[in-house]
């Protein structure tokens, strides 16, 4: 079981790294599901949704026009 995040799918504009690093974790895991799934393994990935904190409290307007399902997780 891998962690992904929502940036493994979409643009990191406001921090790259993170999204290319999420992006190559869910890259893994397809592969290694392909790898493995003959082997009588699963290998899967959760991607959690926005989680508002006061860490990114300062994104949130941001996010959340991004968000057609409406409000954000809370801590």
């Amino acid at each position: 079981m891998n962690v992904a995040s929502l940036l493994s799918f979409q643009d990191g504009l406001t921090d790259p790294a993170y999204a290319a690093s999420k992006g190559g974790v869910a890259q893994l895991t397809k592969a290694l599901s392909n790898e493995l799934a003959g082997k009588g393994t699963s290998v899967n990935a959760i991607a959690p949704g926005y989680i508002a904190t006061e860490m990114n409290s300062d994104r949130a307007k941001n996010v959340l026009g991004r968000i057609p399902a409406g409000p954000v997780g809370r801590a």
